[in-house]
């Protein structure tokens, strides 16, 4: 038997002790409590619900991954939710349906003193979530203008603020903060830290715990956050002097190891979803003799993206006809669409779609994989798609908007697949996940220049299908993506001199 750290029943057990503990705490939940599993694959925003309301949270921030189902999916999960969700940078003047069901902010009172939280989530979630016709304002203004409002409205003592906003984003506003905010606790960047030598559990510290954040002025700021996946609790302890300012600190994340113990009550509450999901987990779908590795997906060719784009293509070969072996020969698929590495052995909803798209907008829309990509708020190389379909040599000495050497499109209309140069002026039929299809990621062609958009099934049926007619799935590197640096080609597994 394998024991995994965390988990629901572990966390749980924690933080009711240390609330037994030290009544007067305050208990926040920085988002993203949706997806991950097949508890929320098969239950939803019903079980999720379910289980944290469970615990007395003072309050909660949402994570873009709450938008993963759209505004339908998250309203429910709101509106259910026992205690207050906020977020300070959401305009919802085009969602009536988000509208009441959130506050910027909510004030809590401990030992006599006024305390004032103030929710934000990262300003790109439309671009990496399904939000509808939502806003998302910039952090740091929304942030300072809630918080000087409670100071002067409600006569908050100070201020934390709730983020889903990442690690780098959560020390920019901390070193913009109005001088009332004390305290970020954070989420979405999956930071670790920890101050000190031999941190527990698996991970490496990204910095220390807490981070001090000094402003121009002399002000200090703290910045948490606790990892994911709920291997750790974070923990921090804030005296304040009477003027509000950081007088001293206190804490460490807790790693929830296999030998703490779970809460026998929310073990029994997760069982009858542990049967459903055991019923459809135990189902073989197929298997894979080589790892469908995501590590490399982001900035080259890798085996879970070719993986995922084949499926794609094999999707659409059900509609061939005598001439023409598939209505769409070309697959593209944002690399972030895969969660995680599949490893060997025994093994999404979007649906895929397919549309039209003339060659010139394909041309821009593959320099678009070397745009400069921006990473909570910091450059961080290049974000590149996954293919089917496609070859295509990058040369990254060129400058931006230039860099496509060369690209090969596999054919449609022909009886033996084969590779042609890209022709500007030809339309090409491209398979995408609608995600991709409303702009997301960035690559927004998609959303402005694809035309005749034909809803296709879901990813996971997709996926499934593929897998079962394929399995042993045996996925290789081969060549569909190059990188030239300089006088060098870059490929998943050499560094070639040209």
């Amino acid at each position: 038997m394998i024991f995994m750290p965390g988990g629901f029943s572990r966390l749980y057990a924690q933080i009711m002790k240390m609330l037994e503990e030290k009544p007067n705490s305050v208990l926040l939940n920085a988002g993203d409590d949706f997806q991950g599993t097949m508890y929320y694959s098969i239950g939803k925003w019903n079980i999720t619900q379910q289980f944290m309301n469970k615990l007395p949270f003072d309050a909660q921030v949402l994570g873009n991954h709450e938008f993963d189902d759209g505004i339908d999916g998250v309203v429910p999960y709101i509106k259910a939710l026992k205690h207050p969700v906020i977020v300070s940078n959401i305009d919802d003047s085009l969602e009536p349906k988000m509208q009441g069901i959130y506050s910027k902010s909510t004030v809590i009172e401990r030992n006599g003193k006024k305390i004032g939280i103030v929710g934000v989530i990262v300003e790109d979630c439309d671009e990496i979530s399904n939000t509808g016709k939502l806003r998302f304002l910039p952090e740091s203004a929304s942030v300072n203008a809630e918080a000087e409002r409670l100071v002067e409205e409600e006569g908050v003592f100070t201020v934390i603020v709730l983020s889903h906003s990442g690690y780098d984003h959560d020390r920019l506003m901390a070193k913009n903060a109005s001088d009332k905010i004390s305290l970020i606790v954070g989420g979405h960047s999956h930071t670790f830290l920890y101050t000190g030598d031999n941190p527990p559990g698996p991970e490496t510290p990204k910095g220390p715990y807490p981070t001090i954040v000094q402003k121009p002025n002399g002000h200090n700021v703290l910045v948490t956050q606790a990892s994911a996946f709920s291997k750790y609790l974070g923990n921090v302890t804030v005296y304040l002097d009477k003027n509000g300012e950081i007088a001293d600190f206190v804490g460490a994340p807790i790693f929830l190891s296999p030998e703490l113990p779970q809460d026998e009550k929310i073990n029994k509450d997760l069982e009858p979803w542990k049967r459903m999901i055991d019923a459809q987990g135990s189902k073989i779908i197929g298997s894979t003799l080589v790892t469908l590795d995501k590590s490399a997906c982001y900035h080259a060719e890798c085996t879970l993206g070719n993986f995922m784009a084949d499926a794609m293509v094999f999707a659409y070969t059900k509609k061939s006809n005598e001439y023409s072996w598939t209505q769409g020969a070309i697959a593209m698929t944002n690399s972030g669409g895969g969660r995680t590495t599949i490893e060997v052995g025994t093994p999404f909803g979007n649906t895929i779609d397919i549309g039209n798209m003339k060659g010139i907008h394909v041309k821009a829309l593959l320099e678009r994989n070397m745009f400069p990509y921006t990473y909570y708020g910091y450059a961080s190389g290049v974000k590149i798609m996954q293919y089917s379909g496609v070859q295509i040599v990058f040369d990254m000495s060129r400058p931006v908007g230039d860099r496509v050497v060369s690209a090969k499109l596999r054919c449609q209309n022909c009886t033996i697949p084969i590779y042609e140069d890209l022709d500007e002026d030809r339309t090409y039929r491209i398979i995408h996940p609608s995600f991709l299809g409303k702009g997301r990621d960035g690559f927004t062609e998609f959303r402005d220049y694809m035309t005749d958009v034909q809803i296709g099934p879901l990813d996971i049926d997709v996926f499934t299908d593929y897998l079962a007619h394929r399995s042993p799935v045996f996925e290789e590197i081969e060549g569909r993506t190059y990188i030239r640096r300089r006088d060098l080609i870059v490929d998943r597994n050499s560094l070639i001199e040209e």
